[in-house]
């Protein structure tokens, strides 16, 4: 899925996201895996800003997405005018902004 001269970014609302499970599981093997990749420095990590929550608001507001999924979409939104947005969720669609690719 790499394409040369793409940047890979996540919010800093996927670490949390990601971090829950194994640690309510006790799952130190996973959590360091997590933290590995966190830790990569050719991935950005996006700020939650307050420009994000004024446009999260929005989406949540007029596409019905759930609160952490508007944050997640306004995070790609504030980053790129077009972003290319990796998900399973196909609620996303509702972001035409998003240039959505469903995970099946």
């Amino acid at each position: 899925m790499h394409q040369p001269n793409q940047q890979h970014a996540i919010s800093q609302l996927s670490i949390l996201e990601c971090r829950i499970k194994p640690r309510r599981e006790r799952d130190d093997e996973t959590l360091a895996r997590y933290d590995h990749f966190f830790s990569r420095t050719d991935l950005i990590i996006a700020p939650i800003s307050s420009d994000v929550l004024a446009r999260a608001t929005d989406l949540r507001t007029f596409t019905g997405l759930k609160t952490p999924d508007a944050i997640q979409a306004a995070t790609a939104l504030a980053l790129s005018q077009n972003p290319v947005f990796i998900t399973n969720d196909a609620s996303f669609a509702r972001v035409a902004a998003l240039d959505l690719r469903l995970l099946t």
